[in-house]
């Protein structure tokens, strides 16, 4: 049966591999298959039928996609509320090694030459990956004040902080209203130093 997505949801599913590339979605990931809540009711956990799971917050906001090669990682980690978290980036390159950020860390793979950074967790496996941690606190004050400033990820999602709770920025319309491109730091902004900053209702003008 067809499941009925949220705008948020959508969105999410979206960004697998890229809004420039959505149509590979269904390469990479599958289709959802089910959406549950988590047992304290903060996210949904979309069933890819490939295995991985896309996690998003249940207030109206971007989440990301777990691929199947390091689901079982991130689960030994104890998944949601453990130690890494929940994911906060979609997978993408820093031009050496491949990135998927959470909460309270990030995994990475090296990036084989000639290999897209879109396609390469699916020509690894468990072994290839290293889970870092970092401190979130520490690595959102790097960034100074950011009250009143528009944080942006390295897949172009966006984040309006006011009254210091972050706000997804959904749409160009929203982004426009808010005159982001007069508020955005410079630079793309880890998803950890993101999550740092409590989440509120998406960004209305």
């Amino acid at each position: 049966p067809a499941l009925l997505l949220s705008p948020s949801d959508l969105s999410s599913y979206q960004e697998v591999v890229g809004r420039d590339r959505v149509v590979e979605n269904t390469l990479f990931a599958g289709y959802p298959a089910s959406i549950t809540a988590d047992d304290a009711g903060e996210y949904s956990l979309i069933e890819m039928s490939q295995n991985g799971v896309i996690v998003t917050p249940q207030k109206d906001a971007q989440g990301f996609w777990i691929p199947d090669q390091v689901r079982g990682v991130w689960e030994e980690t104890g998944g949601l509320h453990g130690t890494l978290g929940a994911p906060t980036s979609p997978v993408f390159s820093d031009g050496v090694s491949l990135r998927l950020e959470f909460e309270r860390g990030y995994m990475e793979a090296p990036l084989a030459d000639g290999v897209s950074a879109r396609t390469v967790w699916v020509t690894i496996s468990a072994d290839d990956v290293t889970v870092r941690y970092v401190d979130p606190a520490g690595e959102l004050a790097r960034l100074g004040d950011v009250e009143g400033r528009v944080l942006r990820q390295s897949n172009g999602t966006a984040w309006y902080v006011s009254d210091g709770v972050r706000r997804w920025i959904p749409d160009g319309d929203t982004w426009g209203c808010l005159q982001a491109d007069k508020r955005i730091l410079q630079g793309d902004v880890p998803g950890y130093a993101v999550a740092a900053i409590p989440l509120g209702d998406r960004a209305r003008c």
